[in-house]
């Protein structure tokens, strides 16, 4: 979505939407993890991944209610935060199955 972004390109609102939507659900699974008493790398990919839905929800409203263009930046860094809270689950799932400390 970033690539088609900086090209210049708009993105389908129901390809948004279904980006938003799986993102919700993945969040409330994580939730639910984390409440069960998830390690530390969770709790890390949980707050990554809220903080990356904050941004996602204020690209939206920018962009498609309020018309107004949202800043590559931002966009980039909704972007990477997700991708530390993805870093972060998969660390959590490595040590789940190995028994690895973190």
């Amino acid at each position: 979505m970033v690539l088609k972004f900086s090209q210049g390109n708009d993105i389908p609102l129901q390809v948004s939407l279904a980006h938003g939507g799986v993102a919700v659900a993945g969040l409330a699974v994580l939730f639910v993890v984390v409440s069960d008493g998830g390690d530390m790398a969770s709790k890390v990919a949980l707050g990554a991944y809220i903080l990356a839905a904050l941004g996602g929800c204020t690209i939206f409203l920018m962009g498609r209610l309020f018309k107004k263009p949202v800043p590559g930046l931002m966009i980039t860094g909704h972007a990477v935060i997700a991708l530390t809270g993805c870093t972060a689950i998969s660390w959590a799932t490595y040590a789940a199955f190995t028994g690895a400390q973190i």
